[in-house]
């Protein structure tokens, strides 16, 4: 999901369904501390009339000058023809409960559509046997303009509600509505988890300034925001780390760590081939693998000798298509060389060619273009991974990794490896 600037949207209700008065001042003190997106109660639109309260909303709110939404609690609407008016009444958002059938959730948003207004779906209440991510799926799939998650309905099911909050974040490209009981010292945790909106209600209630406690929220709000996108690509490169570590083929490895171990045995030569931060990735493990004593060439440099019959070639291609990837590496094949390919696509040209394969998932999308120059040049960019940067963070760690089971292989200690090291710089 694409990163933007998060969302308050403040829930208005007081403890008189009755008492407009009270909830048009309400309004205008959270409005004053510079609250803009307003939710109106289901209760209270049920009381009052839907036309009613949302029209002394906008009566309080045309005639100022920044622009402001108002989304109607609508889950428990029973006609459509409150919908079909909905706009004229003053809303530009409706929330609608998870429990319709897809067909009236269709209808529900083509007359949504016709008056120009958002739909949201709450997702409070879902069946047992399913999960909120899948509900939150196919509400996306039905086309609704955002899903709200109830952190509060959430605590009663076995999964955590603030990390079902990240995993429906991170599997749609709809924004995401966090809500249920949050206060101030949810902020943080909600906002680097996902969501893109909050919403705040019972710490708005229960503040005898309301108007302060909104500015205080969005203070913490925009102070947060900051680190939001970076703390998102974090935690997605750390999941995605993860998720690698678990489908490792153990016996790849083997065969990798005997091939490096022979090749410092009989003095045969390792080479890395890779191109753009690949390269940078490859040239990465090949100084580690100096470090423990053996000789290693980075393909391109001008002091690389020639390749002979059973040397080692590491080549990273996420594609496994890169031209001036996959030409040395079929040359070094044709003169004998071991290949082992880092790859996103095993039934590559890379992948045929190689005598050890190591999956590394990559792009999030597939590109148009399989060479590298070409995308560079196309500016075919991946969402929160740009250009290839999964496949390449990944290759790093999983080949930190495999360093260190060199280290056991080879008998190297972290003191001879720094004898080694470089002592010129």
């Amino acid at each position: 999901m694409e990163t933007t600037k998060p969302e308050l949207q403040v829930y208005l209700k007081v403890d008189d369904s009755y008492d407009i008065d009270a909830l048009i001042a309400l309004a205008d003190e959270l409005w004053k501390g510079g609250a803009r997106i307003f939710e109106v109660d289901h209760h209270t639109l049920q009381t009052l009339g839907t036309r009613y309260v949302l029209g002394r909303l906008q009566g309080l709110f045309a005639e100022r000058e920044e622009p402001f939404e108002v989304v109607a609690d609508l889950k428990h609407i029973e006609e459509f023809k409150t919908i079909r008016s909905i706009r004229e009444f003053g809303a530009h958002a409706i929330i609608i409960t998870s429990h319709h059938a897809p067909h009236i959730v269709k209808t529900i948003l083509q007359y949504a559509r016709d008056e120009g207004v958002k739909v949201y779906m709450d997702l409070s209440h879902v069946d047992k046997d399913r999960s909120v991510v899948e509900k939150a799926k196919e509400a996306e799939q039905l086309g609704m303009d955002a899903v709200v998650v109830h952190t509060s309905f959430l605590t009663k099911r076995t999964v955590d509600p603030f990390q079902e909050i990240e995993q429906v974040s991170r599997e749609l490209t709809i924004p995401v509505i966090a809500a249920g009981a949050l206060d101030e010292e949810h902020i943080e945790r909600v906002l680097m988890n996902g969501a893109q909106r909050l919403v705040i209600g019972r710490a708005l209630r229960e503040s005898e300034d309301p108007q302060s406690t909104v500015r205080t929220i969005l203070s913490r709000m925009s102070h947060v925001a900051f680190s939001v996108p970076v703390g998102m690509t974090m935690r997605f490169y750390a999941s995605q780390a993860n998720k690698l570590a678990e489908e490792l083929d153990g016996e790849a490895i083997d065969r990798f760590v005997e091939l490096i171990k022979d090749a410092r045995e009989n003095d045969r030569k390792v080479y890395v081939c890779g191109t753009g931060r690949s390269r940078l990735v490859g040239a990465a493990f090949g100084m580690r693998l100096m470090h423990m004593g053996l000789r290693v060439h980075v393909i391109g440099e001008v002091t690389m000798p020639a390749v002979e019959a059973d040397d080692i070639i590491v080549g990273l291609s996420g594609s496994g298509e890169t031209s001036l990837t996959i030409g040395p590496i079929q040359a070094a094949h044709g003169n004998g060389a071991k290949v082992v390919a880092i790859t996103s696509t095993p039934e590559s040209t890379l992948g045929k060619l190689a005598d050890v394969m190591f999956l590394i998932h990559g792009r999030v999308r597939e590109s148009k273009e399989v060479s590298y120059i070409a995308r560079q040049l196309t500016s075919q960019i991946e969402e929160l991974t740009p250009m290839g940067s999964l496949f390449e963070i990944l290759s790093l760690i999983f080949l930190e990794g495999v360093v260190f089971d060199l280290q056991q292989a080879l008998s190297e200690t972290p003191e001879k490896m720094r004898r080694r090291h470089a002592n010129i710089e």
